[in-house]
């Protein structure tokens, strides 16, 4: 893998950093796409993913800092973000936060933006969770070498792999890692074509978010049990951190889903009765 896609002398090219940025240009150009299926001006998406990004950062790292409050005996370190220590959904309810703040100001429906905003960032994602395979966060369980699916990594100081999982002889290699990152990516590129498509063909506002919360809360719960740096992310009991949230959000997209029904039958008017 490249952690390190070229070191300029000065300045190294992190591929974390440059996939990170090129999944945030791809939701953003899509999202602007998308908008035209909405009464949502494009020329407000820009604005949106820029309170998104701001606060998903933000919401990432300090969910990463709450877990691993021991690792901070420096409180500077907090501001060093490109070490690694991000944790998805607190980036995720950043960028909601964000995405809420944003509606406020322009005093837009919260859900409306919301519902154009996950196909895209699902999109974003599927692109992103690449920059993880390269630099090695979100690393999978060891396995057996002949396993279909496993990865080697090769010996790195930039990598975010445990030293004792990395490969110094690649010729050879000892450690084989599910690829959980690849797994992410085919999961979020799938439910972004679901996304997209419930957002083309249905106008009930919050449709778009309950799906999104149901079935992302199901399949990351299942990839998590891939996972290898399950303790280092923190857990409660026999879930994790990622699985507790997944437990919440899942919820609250069933709700969602019911509500969002029932608006649609109250906007139709009662049935007429057959004579």
């Amino acid at each position: 893998m490249h952690p390190i896609l070229y070191d300029f002398g000065f300045y190294p090219l992190r591929t974390y950093g440059l996939m990170l940025a090129i999944g945030f240009l791809t939701a953003l150009i899509f999202c602007r796409h998308a908008s035209r299926h909405t009464n949502i001006q494009p020329a407000l998406v820009s604005d949106m993913f820029i309170w998104i990004l701001g606060c998903g950062i933000i919401g990432a790292r300090l969910l990463y800092v709450i877990i691993h409050t021991e690792e901070f005996g420096n409180p500077l370190a907090v501001f060093l973000i490109w070490k690694g220590g991000r944790v998805y959904y607190g980036g995720f309810l950043g960028g909601l936060l964000g995405c809420f703040l944003f509606a406020r100001r322009n005093k837009i429906r919260f859900l409306s933006l919301v519902d154009l905003s996950l196909p895209a960032v699902m999109l974003g994602q599927s692109i992103g969770r690449w920059g993880c395979l390269m630099a090695g966060c979100c690393y999978g369980k060891e396995v057996d070498a002949d396993h279909p699916f496993g990865i080697a990594y090769p010996a790195s100081e930039y990598s975010l792999i445990p030293m004792k999982l990395q490969n110094p002889d690649m010729e050879n290699p000892v450690h084989f890692l599910h690829p959980t990152q690849i797994y992410n990516s085919i999961n979020a590129f799938l439910i972004f074509l679901v996304l997209w498509l419930v957002l083309r063909q249905s106008k009930r506002r919050g449709l778009v978010t309950a799906v999104f919360l149901i079935l992302y809360s199901i399949t990351r719960s299942c990839l998590e049990t891939f996972r290898g740096d399950f303790a280092e992310r923190g857990n409660f009991g026999p879930l994790s951190t990622s699985q507790w949230i997944s437990v919440f959000l899942g919820s609250l997209g069933l709700y969602l889903f019911f509500r969002s029904r029932k608006e649609q039958a109250k906007e139709a008017g009662p049935s007429r009765k057959k004579p």
